[in-house]
């Protein structure tokens, strides 16, 4: 009876996954965001975080300060009641804060940024 070796290997296409993933990690965060793509997944993976944790946040906070404001007959809220605060305040939250960018999912899915990485072996080329 024949054994494989213990020899662990990789087909093709994991070994292209592999080397793709130790690319990404090589870049820096300039790269992503000077790519158009990259920037693009890394604006609406960013902009998907803030709703679902700080949006949530803005949203109790003016309900309560809103209540409050009911409570001691003040009309400073009295007149919102489509609640359009919310969104003038998340919206300047979100655009004031500093974002922090998370890269990982480049290396969760590293297709993503195939595009920047041909692009960037093509410049690499050129300068050769």
């Amino acid at each position: 009876m024949e054994y494989e070796s213990d020899d662990i290997s990789y087909d093709s296409e994991e070994e292209e996954t592999i080397k793709k993933i130790n690319k990404i990690k090589k870049l820096k965060l300039e790269d992503f965001l000077n790519f158009p793509k990259t920037r693009r997944i890394l604006e609406i993976e960013h902009l998907e975080n803030y709703f679902e944790n700080c949006e949530k946040d803005i949203i109790k906070l003016y309900s309560k300060i809103k209540k409050h404001c009911k409570e001691q007959m003040s009309s400073a809220l009295k007149y919102d009641n489509s609640n359009r605060g919310i969104g003038m305040i998340t919206g300047l939250t979100y655009k004031y804060i500093d974002k922090k960018y998370n890269l990982e999912i480049f290396e969760i899915k590293p297709e993503l940024a195939g595009g920047l990485i041909t692009k960037l072996e093509e410049n690499k080329n050129k300068k050769i």
